[in-house]
């Protein structure tokens, strides 16, 4: 098992946000988080990512326990995060986020390189120079994409994959994360956009609360109308 999350528990002073979600992923699998705004998704990728120490419940990346663990040891071990908001640095030029960001993995056959994203995304080789405050929004999510595919990470989490892109860019983005599949790469998702999630993902876990109250496949999802009225609905 890739990951494996066992009855978290997390918040924020003395408001506690998840309550025991559970849930696992295999290598190159993709799962989604789904749920609406508030109920605990982006706290669980704090938890994964380091940002967020957990009050309970274990994080077992790899074979190794890494709840607690500092955000730089956790992308070390294999963790890449893109997160809501992109956060890239804006202070700095595209090739100083792509660069800074490099981790080297000995084992890793195909690693990814400076070169080798900039193939994957060719408009950010075009803004090399460029400040991250100096690219549109669609240009941002590449270079966050980018940023976390240089830590060569074994998992990669994408909060907010699609949020506040143009319908065209989102489709751009949607072919990249396919690609990105298709070499093996396992990611967690959290999107609003259903119906490319379920095209795109192989299990979907749902989050309510901060407990996942439903759990399964793309096939399954698709066929039960009450999850989504209950849980999915705006």
């Amino acid at each position: 098992m890739l990951l494996d999350v066992r009855s978290l528990e997390a918040g924020y002073g003395p408001s506690q946000v998840l309550f025991g979600p559970s849930f696992s992923i295999r290598e190159g699998e993709v799962v989604t988080l789904l749920g609406r705004n508030g109920m605990g998704k982006t706290t669980t990728v704090r938890c994964l990512s380091g940002l967020l120490k957990p009050m309970r419940g274990e994080i077992w990346f790899n074979g190794k326990r890494i709840d607690g663990a500092p955000p730089h040891a956790i992308a070390h071990a294999g963790l890449g995060l893109v997160p809501e908001g992109r956060r890239i640095f804006a202070n700095l030029s595209v090739r100083e986020n792509l660069q800074m960001a490099g981790i080297r993995r000995p084992d890793r056959r195909d690693p990814w390189s400076f070169e080798r994203v900039l193939d994957f995304f060719p408009r950010l080789s075009e803004r090399l120079s460029n400040g991250g405050n100096q690219l549109s929004g669609g240009e941002q999510q590449m270079l966050a994409i980018g940023r976390a595919l240089m830590t060569n990470p074994h998992l990669l989490v994408l909060d907010e994959a699609t949020e506040g892109l143009a319908p065209i860019i989102r489709q751009q983005i949607w072919a990249k994360l396919e690609a990105l599949k298709a070499t093996g790469l396992a990611m967690i998702v959290i999107d609003k956009e259903l119906d490319a999630l379920v095209r795109f993902a192989d299990r979907h876990f749902v989050v309510e609360k901060g407990e996942i109250v439903w759990r399964g496949d793309s096939a399954a999802l698709e066929a039960d109308q009450n999850v989504q009225d209950a849980y999915l609905g705006v």
